[in-house]
């Protein structure tokens, strides 16, 4: 059970998620008209026997009675084959497909790759969609080259992670029982949730106690396996924010509120007394060091409600239904069960569009208001179509766009605040690749605010040119279609932004009429409906690879990159592209023909202040390291890792 368990759980992490477990350019070498005829790529060799030992670093003695992974990260998917050790430590797996692997071990203590990877970007926003994160968490762990054929005899080497543990009480001394403890990891200048091994993941859904991410009877928490770096501890009480959340509820809501308590909560609380992640104690953890009496206090502090209402700009009629969703605001951490997929706090408007939340500390939050667009303008004499009679002419559902509002909860409670909402615009049109190439699999279009808010989304399909380099999935049906339609986009200043699944594909070109949209943002008025669009993309793409050396010249993993045009009318977010050194320190990146500057990215500079960004985009673009691109060329970059 251990085994089967450790394998569903990993897989789902590295491998349900396309963007880290398989290069979305694997296709299909020939794709017919007419019914789907798929070649697929060759199968590998899977004939090598794999035995081994596998043994603590630091002590030498073995590692007994625990399952071991061997995750492929080669692009064709060579497969993952589990095992157990003995009470020697030792393995023996058979049947092994030729390709590169890495050894996860599950066991109590022992550092995984998984505590390496950086969740938050696989949530919304993310920008976790290629092999990155995998490449990182695997980066400081033993390579093993199995050819298929032969047998491949290997010493595994188990490191013992540090830990971190204490105790959470109440101000009366009470123990907390039940609260969830998040362990922060900085990571690029930020700090995100850790899941420290895969045994920690099984022990969070079994609720087994103080490694479950929940203390236990006696306030008690625990977190071992940790790779070295900088930590904070979080405390969350279970808390439900929203008094009203029709949407809510349902069996796989409750089975999370039962193993997690509130995934929303807004009273969070750091080690050592802090209510910020900005007064939180750092904490330095080693390999095979403990970092204990990290105990933490919960105060007693005031809590106060948010009241309002949600109205129609047009007529002032009060909308029910609509979802209201609220956030802190400066917010710097990143909850592992929001990048998970887990919204923010969000309530829905009642019959009379009154919404409410409760229990809320002082602070500044961000309103987002969506509506469902299934709101109807009846004259009050209708008579209902369900009984038989027939009804007076239907006016087509009304549209209304997201609205955001910022809030402000000082020392009382906020109540009546009127949010209004106007009808959207339309942007809509078609994508094209040019010289009538086939289309990529997928390309998302979303419409960005002023302020990088998501105010619509679209992706077009194309299932007729690409397929799955998994063998195990069934045939997929012919679809391709490629037109889009942003609907209910806010009035004011938007810019276009592309997601294209296939990094050989890029945007040329996007115009609507004599207007430029990759040029900057565009004006929208409300309701105004902007049709034709043509999105153009281009398949001439060429190739940058590089390696980065220290100063002592050895190769520098884990080193982040920022590539973007020296033209400067081409500084937006389209045409940035960001790489990472891997263990090596070499980088590859598909990169539409230009010259480009290679920039070393400062810690925490792209995620902090857009203003602060340009300022430090402005100064390292004075002087940068320059490379050019053919189309469908490959140029090398040799760069030296700049000193701290």
């Amino acid at each position: 059970m251990l085994k089967t368990s450790a394998y569903f759980l990993l897989t789902i992490i590295f491998l349900a998620c396309p963007a880290i477990a398989q290069n979305s350019n694997t296709a299909a070498n020939a794709v017919q008209s007419g019914p789907l005829s798929i070649e697929m790529p060759p199968i590998p060799p899977a004939n090598s026997t794999m035995r081994g030992r596998v043994y603590y670093e630091d002590t030498g003695r073995p590692v007994k009675r625990a399952s071991i992974m061997f995750v492929s990260s080669d692009s064709g998917g060579a497969g993952e084959k589990s095992g157990l050790t003995d009470g020697e430590g030792n393995f023996l797996i058979k049947n092994v497909p030729a390709g590169t692997y890495y050894a996860v071990i599950n066991a109590p203590g022992v550092v995984s790759p998984i505590a390496y990877i950086d969740f938050s970007r696989f949530g919304p926003g993310g920008g976790g969609n290629d092999r990155e994160a995998l490449e990182q968490a695997l980066v400081d762990f033993d390579k093993i080259i199995v050819d298929g054929v032969n047998e491949t005899y290997v010493q595994v080497r188990a490191k013992h992670g540090g830990a971190i543990s204490g105790r959470v009480i109440y101000a009366n001394g009470d123990p907390a029982v039940g609260a969830k403890v998040e362990i922060l990891r900085k990571v690029n200048g930020k700090f995100v949730s850790v899941v420290s091994s895969l045994a920690s993941i099984m022990s969070m859904f079994s609720g087994s106690g103080s490694s479950s991410g929940q203390t236990d009877d006696r306030g008690m928490y625990r977190f071992p396996g940790l790779p070295p770096g900088e930590y904070v501890v979080k405390v969350s009480e279970s808390v439900r924010h929203a008094e009203n959340d029709e949407r809510r509820g349902g069996p796989g809501d409750a089975f999370a509120m039962l193993l997690f308590g509130s995934t929303n909560s807004l009273l969070n609380f750091y080690f050592p007394d802090a209510t910020d992640l900005k007064d939180a104690q750092v904490l330095n953890v080693l390999l095979g060091q403990e970092q204990g009496e990290v105990n933490i206090t919960i105060p007693d502090k005031s809590l106060f409600t948010l009241t309002g209402k949600v109205i129609a700009r047009k007529d002032k009629k009060t909308l029910a239904g609509v979802r209201i969703a609220l956030q802190k605001k400066g917010q710097t951490d990143s909850s592992l069960f929001n990048m998970m997929g887990r919204e923010m706090n969000s309530a829905v408007t009642d019959g009379e569009g009154n919404w409410k939340f409760k229990d809320l500390p002082q602070g500044e939050y961000s309103i987002t208001v969506t509506s469902d667009n299934s709101h109807r303008e009846y004259d009050s004499d209708d008579d209902d179509p369900d009984v038989g009679v027939t009804a007076k002419k239907i006016p087509p559902p009304v549209k209304f766009a997201k609205a955001f509002k910022d809030v402000l909860i000082e020392d009382k409670n906020l109540e009546d605040v009127i949010i209004e909402l106007g009808y959207g615009a339309v942007v809509s049109g078609t994508v094209s690749v040019e010289g009538n190439k086939a289309m990529p699999m997928n390309v998302t279009i979303q419409a960005m605010g002023e302020h990088e808010e998501n105010l619509s989304s679209a992706t077009v399909f194309n299932y007729e040119g690409s397929v799955s380099a998994n063998r195990a999935m069934p045939s997929i049906p012919q679809k391709t279609n490629n037109e889009f339609k942003l609907e209910n986009v806010a009035a004011g200043k938007i810019t276009l932004k592309f997601n294209i699944n296939e990094d050989s594909y890029y945007v040329k070109s996007a115009r609507s009429g004599m207007t430029d949209l990759l040029a900057g943002p565009v004006d929208v008025k409300e309701g105004e409906m902007l049709s034709g669009v043509k999105i153009v993309l281009a398949k001439d793409t060429g190739t940058l690879k590089g390696k980065i050396l220290d100063d002592r010249d050895q190769p520098a993993s884990g080193v982040a990159l920022l590539v973007l045009p020296t033209d400067s009318a081409k500084r937006s977010s389209n045409f940035f592209k960001n790489a990472r050194s891997d263990g090596e320190g070499k980088f590859e990146m598909k990169l539409p023909p230009g010259e480009y500057a290679i920039l070393f990215v400062k810690a925490g500079i792209t995620s902090g202040d857009p203003i602060a960004f340009k300022a430090w985009l402005d100064e390292e673009m004075k002087s940068p390291y320059k490379v050019s691109i053919s189309a469908e060329g490959t140029a090398n970059a040799a760069l030296r890792k700049p000193n701290p």
